[in-house]
């Protein structure tokens, strides 16, 4: 009779553990949807503020003028303006797209620390 009781007793753990475990996803599950919505409605009013798109229809020095501008609203929020030749100051496109990618992801640190590491996961950034 024990042998049962003590078998009893392991299912109506596992049983519960079970339900635990189940509470405990859909609990986490909400919270990651809330956080998720959140996170996605300071994600839309950041892009606004601080845009991501690319312009592929625009001239290279459009889009070279383009960027260093996005570069300099970048250093102002962060208040190192005088740092724009370092970032804005070459003549190659790519490596200026580059800086001010680098630059939202350094702004976002700074200014945004709760949002940081669901930025770095929506831009698949390790």
């Amino acid at each position: 009779m024990e042998k049962e009781s003590n078998y009893y007793l392991f299912l109506a753990g596992v049983i519960n553990e079970s339900k635990y475990l189940e509470n405990e996803e859909s609990e986490r599950a909400e919270a990651d949807h809330h956080d998720d919505h959140e996170f996605k409605s300071w994600l839309s009013k950041f892009d606004t503020k601080f845009p991501s798109d690319h312009h592929d229809n625009l001239s290279k020095e459009d889009q070279h003028n383009l960027y260093i501008g996005r570069i300099m609203a970048v250093l102002e929020e962060l208040g190192l303006i005088d740092k724009w030749p370092e970032y804005a100051g070459m003549s190659n496109l790519q490596e200026i797209v580059n800086n001010y990618q680098k630059l939202l992801v350094e702004l976002v640190r700074r200014n945004h620390p709760a949002m940081f590491d669901s930025y770095k996961k929506w831009h698949d950034i390790y």
